[in-house]
Order: C-alpha cells, then structure tokens, then sequence
C-alpha cells in the first residue's frame, strides 16, 4: 500500500499533469477561456447525450459564455496568430482551421476549412516537448460578420483522440458570400468514436479533401481506417456548391493507401510530389516548446490535390481592393454611389433595396457584399466607424511626436 505521503505525491503530479497536459488554443481566444480544460472531446457520436462536440460545449459540456468576452476582431487576408498553452503535444499530428458562420455552434452546424496543416501540428517533434506558434488568414471566401473559427487536431502518437477550441470571430474587408462559402469543403471529423473511423497512430492523420489552403509538414502521412471512414470523406464535399471540390483528394476509406511526401523538409502533395509555393512557413518556436521551429522550402513540381500552401494561407491581392485574399466572384455587379442609400462616416452604405448586403467604395463604384447571418449593415457601419476611430488615434500621437521631435 502507498503511504499517505506518497499518495500526497502522486495526487499533486495528476493535478500538474492535468494543468499542463494536451493543448489549448490560446489565440485566437476561445470560448471559455477562464474555464476550458485540455481534455479531448468526449469518444461518442455528436449528438449524443454525453458528448461535448462542437467546441467542447455540444449536449454535455458548459454553456458558451458571450461572444463578445473573447471576441477576435480580424480582417480577411490578415495574419493572424494560432498559438498554444501545454507541453503534451503527442508528437504533433494534424489539424484543421474551419469557420462556422453559427455564432454559437451545435451538433448540426457547418464548419468550412480555411486552412490544413497535414503533420506538423502543433509541432514537427517527437514526444510532448509543447508546441510552435503558427500564422494564419481568414480567406476572402468567408463572409463579413460574426462567425465562429475551430482548431481541430488529431494527435500523432497517444489515444485515438479529437481535440476541439473555438473562438468567436468577427470579420471585415472580406468579399466573400454564402456562395464562396459554400465553395470550401467541409471539416474532417473522425474519431467520434474511433472504433467506427479511427487516425492510425504515429503518422499523421491524411485529410481526404483538406482544401486549397493546405500546408504538409511531415512525411508520415496515412489515411484513417474504420468501416465509416468512406462516409466521413463524403460528409466532406456534401454541403460543397457544385459537389466535390475540383481540388480532389482521397477516397478516406479504409483502404485508401498510405501518402507519403518526399522529405521532412518538403511541403510535399500526397502523391509525393512537392507544393507549388516557394517560401518557408511563418511560424516560430512558442515558448513552451523546446524545439526550434524549422525551416521548410518547397518543391516546384505541381500537386495532384490542393495545393500546398506553406504561407498559411496561399493568397493573392484581390483586384482593385487593396485587401489579401482569393479574388472572388460572388460580389454583385457594381452600383453607383449613394443611390437611395444612406451612408455613416465609416464609408459603408446601408441601402434597404439590398437587404442581406452592405455597400463599400471601390474605385469610386459601391460593391454590394453579403451580410454573415445574424449580422446587420448598421452594426457593420459601427465597427467600421470605432476601427477608422482608433486607426485615426494612433496617426494623431505620431504626428505629435514627429512635430515634438521637430521642434
């Protein structure tokens, strides 16, 4: 039998290992960012009265607290920070960045990829040494507005497991709708419960439609096993316009073969050939992580599925509007200025003939864009006119301190 200070000690290690184990997003700020714990999501069926899937909330987990205590305000082509709290990191593995356009998730909500880390996530390192810091856009293809973002990882060694964090999000300068929405394939969930579709451990978990704002890591990529695993593939391009993506990807089913990428230090496809972007991924060594972010190049040679982006994501300059991100097309055409509209300071434009949307100055024309759900054209006014606010702030304690110096 234990002594009662060796009991002692074992209990005080379970706390630490507790407090410290897993990971949990720390940006963007999560729901419940007093309170989350850094346990997996619950092995069951989402839905089911015992699980805490989505964000670990679902039927069994707390409340979400408001949105607007974590809110994450971000514009679309923006890098933005992906970051952890924890040193188990279970020697990395994959995840997923996805947006639901629900301001408070549920079992039946849709989550879109925005971004596919395969291997190398939360770090490229053997063991629970912590995790690297990441950076990341919100692509032109989500809507403005209140949304919700997740960070899905399936871990390499360990468990079979699903971890889960989500923040509420609020976006601007985006031209997406719910059409290019619509565009993205849908997140990738397994592992609830692993027994009907299961990441194999130690590689990285293969995502069959992963998007084409996806970044590969590591070399040890594998495709899931599991007599539902076809299914889950499919729940990935069911919701997608037009069906499966052009992209491609693997069937996901148990006997889909085992990718493989030609070094660790490519951002290699899935059929072995490397990515088409040629710069290094944009993250560095959190400080919990002992090991230095290492520098990945890419290859020239075209991919057979998306491409892989390693700038986190692969973006170009959308025409004419000096914001980053895709260029899109599912802006309505154009209107003249001030048309039976009335506008606020902020230079966005409120029109009753365009429900749904708000009107932004481009080139001297006014492009209609789609409002996100649960989003109105005055509250977008208000945002923008507290953002030029602060922006015009700023610009005024510099000019002082250049006439200061000048003087």
């Amino acid at each position: 039998m234990f002594s009662k200070t060796a009991t002692l000690a074992l209990a005080a290690l379970a706390v630490c290992g507790t407090s410290t184990a897993h990971m949990i997003m720390v940006q963007p700020k999560p729901f419940n960012a007093k309170t989350i714990n850094n346990s997996p999501l619950v092995g069951v069926k989402p839905g089911s009265a015992t699980s805490d899937f989505p964000c670990k909330v679902g039927k069994a987990g707390p409340k979400y607290d408001d949105a607007s205590v974590s809110m994450n305000h971000m514009k679309a082509g923006e890098k933005q920070q992906l970051s952890f709290e924890g040193s188990a990191s279970h020697g990395g593995g994959t995840c997923l960045l996805s947006i639901s356009l629900d301001q408070y998730p549920d079992e039946n909500s849709v989550w879109k990829i925005i971004q596919t880390y395969e291997g190398g996530c939360p770090t490229t390192a053997d063991g629970n040494d912590g995790a690297n810091n990441f950076t990341f856009s919100i692509p032109n293809e989500i809507p403005n507005g209140f949304s919700t973002l997740s960070w899905i990882w399936y871990n390499k060694i360990g468990n079979r497991e699903i971890y889960m964090n989500c923040a509420p999000i609020s976006l601007e300068f985006s031209t997406g709708n719910n059409e290019t929405y619509n565009s993205l394939p849908d997140a990738y969930v397994i592992n609830l419960p692993p027994e009907e579709c299961s990441s194999v451990e130690t590689t990285d978990l293969e995502i069959p439609h992963p998007g084409k704002y996806m970044t590969v890591l590591q070399n040890t990529l594998k495709a899931a096993t599991g007599p539902s695993c076809q299914a889950s593939a499919a729940a990935q391009t069911k919701g997608v316009s037009g069906g499966a993506p052009s992209y491609g990807g693997s069937s996901g089913s148990a006997s889909a073969p085992a990718s493989s990428s030609a070094q660790p230090t490519s951002a290699a496809g899935h059929s072995g050939t490397g990515a088409t972007s040629g710069s290094a991924p944009a993250y560095t060594s959190a400080p919990s992580s002992s090991v230095g972010a290492p520098a990945y190049s890419s290859a020239a040679s075209p991919s057979t599925r998306a491409p892989a982006s390693s700038t986190f994501p692969q973006t170009t300059p959308a025409a004419g509007e000096g914001v980053y991100g895709p260029a899109t097309t599912g802006s309505s055409a154009a209107a003249p200025v001030g048309t039976g509209s009335s506008s606020s300071s902020s230079g966005i434009l409120c029109d009753a003939a365009h429900a749904g949307e708000y009107g932004q100055a481009v080139n001297g024309k006014t492009v209609w864009r789609a409002l996100a759900a649960g989003t109105t054209c005055p509250e977008v006014q208000q945002y923008r006119k507290r953002s030029d606010m602060r922006h015009a702030h700023v610009r005024r304690h510099v000019q002082n301190a250049v006439f200061r110096h000048a003087a």
